[in-house]
């Protein structure tokens, strides 16, 4: 009895252990891995918030000016 329980469940108990060991490791690599990509989703978010602020700001000061010259050189 003693030989069944050293040759057949002590390895499958070995294994067992091995196998949850590898597991909480892939587990723990997904975690961090999802926590990068959010992190970086929200740094390109807000990368392209601040993009869009600039063009918008850029578009108006354009805006201004070349009203302005409509107005005082271009009226003839």
């Amino acid at each position: 009895m003693l030989t069944v329980i050293g040759v057949f469940f002590i390895p499958i108990i070995v294994m067992l252990y091995r196998g949850i060991v590898k597991w909480t490791r892939t587990e723990d690599k997904l975690d961090e891995l999802v926590r990068d990509v959010q992190q970086l989703v929200k740094d390109k978010d807000s990368t392209h918030a601040a993009m869009i602020q600039t063009m918008s700001d850029d578009r108006r000061a354009t805006d201004r000016r070349l009203r302005w010259l409509e107005e005082h050189l271009w009226k003839g």
